[in-house]
């Protein structure tokens, strides 16, 4: 059985619609190896206004449903309708490194184009 395709949308604006792109058969691979090394525990963030973490869809049968939300350290992850939260080890950034790549990087990194310039 293959992987399901995904989806990552960047949570940076309020009021229009989010960036987003889908992952490559490779890029899932790695997700899907980052998320098999998580580690219960994490905290869910407080909302906040611009850059707010990632959610990551699931394609399957024609349905997209969100599956997992990375932001402030933590990723929380939906299986069965039920949201697990794990602390994060690196995903986020991982994925920051994705929307970079794609064009984004001003938008995750508040008007620089890549963290600390």
């Amino acid at each position: 059985m293959s992987e399901p395709e995904l989806r990552v949308e960047l949570n940076v604006f309020s009021g229009r619609p989010n960036p987003s792109w889908a992952l490559e058969a490779d890029e899932a691979a790695q997700l899907f190896d980052r998320i098999r090394r998580l580690i219960l525990g994490g905290e869910a963030a407080p909302p906040k206004l611009g850059y707010r973490g990632f959610t990551v869809y699931r394609m399957e049968g024609g349905r997209c449903a969100p599956w997992l939300e990375v932001g402030a350290g933590a990723v929380c992850v939906t299986e069965g309708g039920r949201p697990v939260l794990y602390r994060d080890i690196g995903i986020e950034e991982w994925l920051r490194k994705q929307a970079t790549g794609r064009g984004f990087g001003a938008l995750v990194y508040g008007g620089r184009t890549e963290e600390g310039t």
